[in-house]
């Protein structure tokens, strides 16, 4: 599934693209990710640093797309924007399966388990922080009709995400955030 997901991500900004192409009614560049290198946590155990990387990209960042995709969702007007981000939520979701599958474990020890409880806050704040940035939205309206929704909209479903299924979703595999 992981090998999968890493295919659809592909796929996706492939979409993107092409919808971006749509709307500005001219040609667009992927940017280059051959010299991308996976994000290091610095942990010295490898389960653990494992781990950081798994609960990071799938159990906050793909659940909160999740949860963004179906805010979007409810808005999009466009059958060509609402095509893409039902395909798109449906792959997200399985990639964040794949994150939550393996927090599920009883492989992970209870140290891995521990360091992450004692991150998990500061995760998904930097998490938040990537996607709320200004840079990711347009200046003036928002275009929810496209699947565009503004920082404030957007902000509130990633907070529900947050509260509604990141955090529960932690705290049912006995992770909850030091405060």
């Amino acid at each position: 599934m992981a090998r999968e997901s890493a295919a659809q991500e592909r796929h996706h900004a492939a979409m993107c693209q092409e919808l971006a192409e749509r709307y500005g009614e001219r040609t667009t560049t992927l940017p280059d990710l051959s010299a991308w290198t996976p994000v290091s946590f610095g942990r010295e155990d490898p389960e653990t640093e494992l781990l950081f990387a798994v609960a990071g990209q799938t159990c906050v960042s793909e659940t909160i797309a999740t949860g963004w995709l179906r805010a979007c969702l409810r808005e999009i007007r466009s059958p060509t924007a609402r095509a893409a981000y039902a395909l798109h939520l449906k792959e997200e979701l399985g990639h964040a399966r794949v994150g939550w599958a393996y927090l599920a474990s009883t492989q992970l020890s209870v140290t891995a388990r521990d360091a992450l409880r004692r991150s998990l806050k500061s995760m998904v704040d930097v998490n938040v922080a990537a996607w709320a940035q200004e840079a990711n939205f347009l200046p003036g309206a928002a275009l929810p009709a496209h699947g565009f929704l503004c920082r404030e909209r957007s902000i509130a479903a990633i907070q529900h995400t947050l509260d509604a299924v990141i955090y529960p979703g932690f705290a049912h595999h006995g992770i909850t955030p030091a405060r």
